[in-house]
């Protein structure tokens, strides 16, 4: 059975020890209009290029709201917490992370390439690592972050800039 209307989710993932809960809503309208978007050719879907893909970061109404619930949960949690650094982003990134299955473009839309607005990959909660790449970049600007994509050797992820960061160089 496939269900088409407005998806309201739960989704629980792990971070630092603790769960958090956070609820995704998209609306059908949202899904359908990323599906049959006219903002992009469908060469630029099915294309290989990571600029082909960094079309598709975009932040919508889903985006946006589930933006908000993951702030809202982290604070909850962490009221002191800054909220604009490495600690943060690792957040948002374990979220994506635990809560979405990774399949793969052959198998879920019958092409070896197709790039997912944030709201195809929130309202069927599969990508593959272009379509998660896309969806935490989208998640990281929502939050105030300078965010975008990479790939290497085929495989996609997501990049941020970070004023304060301490890790290897």
């Amino acid at each position: 059975i496939e269900y088409l209307g407005d998806i309201h989710l739960q989704y629980s993932f792990p971070y630092n020890g603790e769960n958090y809960t956070v609820y995704v809503d998209v609306a059908l309208d949202e899904y359908a209009d990323s599906i049959y978007s006219t903002s992009v050719p469908g060469s630029v879907r099915h294309s290989s290029d990571v600029a082909s893909g960094a079309r598709f970061i975009v932040v919508g109404d889903a985006v946006s709201s589930l933006s908000q619930r993951l702030l809202d949960a982290y604070t909850a949690r962490n009221p002191s917490a800054p909220t604009d650094g490495p600690e943060y982003v690792n957040y948002i990134l374990s979220f994506v992370q635990n809560c979405f299955k990774v399949g793969s473009d052959t198998y879920y839309h019958s092409t070896s390439t197709y790039w997912a607005f944030p709201a195809e990959t929130l309202y069927t909660a599969v990508g593959d690592s272009g379509d998660l790449a896309v969806l935490t970049a989208s998640l990281l600007i929502a939050s105030g972050y300078d965010a975008g994509i990479a790939t290497v050797n085929g495989h996609a992820f997501a990049t941020v800039s970070l004023d304060r960061y301490t890790g290897p160089t």
